[in-house]
């Protein structure tokens, strides 16, 4: 292509190509002088580093679950209230695989609520790995007694006086909606969402620490995004993920329940990605200034030095000035020009070596 430079003498004609992952700038001027500038653009990346498995279970025989005890108090597993809770057969696709449930029998007491939960204490801003991911399969299944309540998904901090409930999923049996509430006291907020008795659903929760945030999802459709952790001043921290039937009328409760397996906890830390690499340097020759020599213009990185080489080969390059870019560019003049009939200019960044420099 050709452009006019207007004031300055001569056409100037340019050409780019790419050779070994530089790219090769060539300004042919008019005056039979020539411009070469190398550069290397490097392509830099981030991404999270691999997940680390804080918690997981399937419920199965090979893991010591017996099918003849309730949940409470195999491996670990802890609750608070009474009514239904154990392992089971046959509700997901594997006939013989274990899974556990809660809720159809009725609590004793008038109780209101049963939590099931394996302790986790885990405070994941202070391991550094705020990014915290828990997966489990569900199922919900109706009453045959006319009675409906709730089953949630509840996340508890790891307060070591009391753990507090930082935020809830709830799945209702009278309606099939599905909320979610805050600890910011202002009750179930609905999501728009439904879900179906009887089918097997793949819940989600993203959990970002850092960021006091997180994402829901069921089948990988978003049921709620970018909720706070804590609207409080509660501990950041994870205590459990409890599942928990919630009992509509304690007097006559649902013979409903849920079941669940392949519960999974997982943690990561961020890769902070490296800096960007510095601006690749351009020259732009400007053209002859009568007497005085030929002037270019040189962008690069604010404040980094360059190193400004002439060859009239191409094999051999000799330093003829430095020049730093203070605020990006910066123009120098180079007075031996017209000493030459034909030349290349190159800028090498030389920020690092002037930097070592005693």
């Amino acid at each position: 292509m050709k452009k006019d430079y207007g004031m300055f003498q001569g056409m100037f004609s340019v050409k780019a190509t790419a050779t070994s992952g530089f790219t090769v700038l060539r300004t042919l001027l008019g005056i039979g002088c020539s411009l070469v500038l190398l550069h290397s653009t490097p392509l830099i990346t981030s991404s999270n580093a691999a997940p680390i498995i804080l918690y997981q279970t399937d419920f199965s025989a090979e893991e010591n679950y017996d099918l003849d005890q309730t949940l409470v108090g195999q491996n670990g597993w802890f609750g608070f209230g009474s009514g239904g809770n154990g392992l089971d057969l046959g509700f997901f696709d594997d006939e013989e695989n274990q899974h556990a449930f809660i809720g159809f029998s009725a609590p004793n007491d008038n109780d209101n609520a049963l939590n099931v939960w394996q302790p986790l204490n885990y405070d994941p801003l202070h391991a550094d790995t705020p990014l915290v991911n828990f997966s489990v399969r569900m199922r919900i299944d109706d009453s045959t007694n006319d009675h409906f309540d709730d089953f949630r998904w509840s996340v508890y901090n790891a307060n070591p006086d009391e753990a507090k409930r930082l935020f809830t999923l709830d799945f209702d049996n009278t309606d099939f909606s599905i909320s979610y509430a805050l600890d910011d006291e202002k009750g179930f907020m609905e999501t728009g969402k439904n879900f179906e008795l009887g089918v097997i659903y793949n819940l989600r929760l993203e959990m970002d620490f850092s960021e006091n945030s997180w994402d829901a999802f069921l089948n990988e459709e978003p049921i709620a995004t970018h909720q706070k952790i804590s609207t409080t001043d509660a501990s950041i921290t994870l205590g459990s993920i409890d599942a928990v039937w919630s009992i509509r009328d304690p007097i006559n409760p649902g013979d409903n329940f849920m079941v669940f397996d392949d519960y999974l906890i997982e943690v990561q830390s961020v890769t902070t990605p490296p800096p960007p690499p510095p601006l690749p340097p351009e020259l732009i020759p400007l053209g002859f200034l009568p007497s005085q020599g030929f002037l270019l213009r040189l962008i690069g990185s604010p404040g980094r030095t360059y190193a400004i080489e002439f060859s009239t080969t191409l094999n051999d390059w000799n330093p003829i000035r430095k020049v730093t870019a203070t605020e990006g560019s910066v123009e120098f003049l180079d007075s031996e020009a017209s000493q030459f009939k034909m030349g290349f200019y190159r800028a090498v960044d030389i920020s690092e070596t002037e930097a070592a420099t005693p």
